[in-house]
This record gives C-alpha cells, sequence and structure tokens, in this order.
C-alpha cells in the first residue's frame, strides 16, 4: 500500500497552492459571459419586489372593499419584507463596515472642542454668506 504523501497544509504533493480546478475555472467563464453576478441579481430581485410591494399597497389605497384593502397592504408589507431581506444580503458587499471609535477621556473632551470649535466657524461662514 502506497504512503499517501502530504504537505502539512493538506494538499496533496504536486498541487500549486493557488490552483483552481477546471470546474471552478468553467464557472467562472460563464459568469464573465453572462456580464451578471450574484450582486446583480440580488439588486434587481430587491428592485423587483419592492416596486411590487409598492404596487399591492397603493392597489389598497384604491381598493373600496375592506377586506381587500387589509388583504393587498399585507401582501404589500410581505413582499417589502423580503425586499428588506435580500437588501441586507447585498448591503455588506455594497457598503464599508463602519468600524467604532472609542476616545479616551482626555481625548474627548479635546475632540468635542474641536468639533464645536469647527462647527460655529462653519455656521458663522454660513450665515454671512446668507447676509450678502
Amino acid at each position: 500500500m502506497a504512503a499517501n504523501h502530504t504537505r502539512p497544509r493538506g494538499r496533496p504533493v504536486g498541487i500549486p497552492q493557488a490552483s483552481t480546478t477546471a470546474k471552478v475555472r468553467t464557472v467562472n467563464r460563464v459568469i464573465a459571459q453572462a456580464k451578471m453576478l450574484p450582486l446583480d441579481v440580488m439588486m434587481k430581485t430587491m428592485m423587483l419586489l419592492h416596486d411590487e410591494g409598492e404596487a399591492k399597497v397603493k392597489a389598497s389605497d384604491i381598493a373600496t372593499n375592506a377586506d381587500d384593502k387589509h388583504n393587498l397592504k399585507w401582501q404589500g408589507l410581505t413582499i417589502y419584507k423580503q425586499a428588506c431581506e435580500v437588501a441586507g444580503q447585498a448591503a455588506p458587499y455594497l457598503h464599508a463596515k463602519l468600524q467604532a471609535v472609542t476616545l479616551k477621556n482626555d481625548e474627548a473632551g479635546v475632540f468635542m472642542v474641536k468639533f464645536v470649535a469647527e462647527t460655529n466657524e462653519l455656521l458663522k461662514k454660513i450665515q454671512g454668506e446668507e447676509k450678502k
């Protein structure tokens, strides 16, 4: 029985670290040809769901029967909820993550004074321009 020769990282001997399989290359080629990335699909789905939900809610405003109003509004809100779920999935790819900044006590006071001073200067500048 031949011994299984592997590198410490677990990749078989002879396969380069950054190599891709034929399947991955095929998938990448198909995606490039389609010119439609998963994020594009998510955005389009979100917009379509939003538009459909908006149409249902507007239709509920026009409806005369109370049950129809309630059902259409409920359907519209349910579709809006689906649009929000898709938006939540797409958001990390579209918006940078904001990191919280904590200031030490001594830094917070200096920061606040600078912020207030700059804000006051900006307000004076704007008010001066408005008087002209």
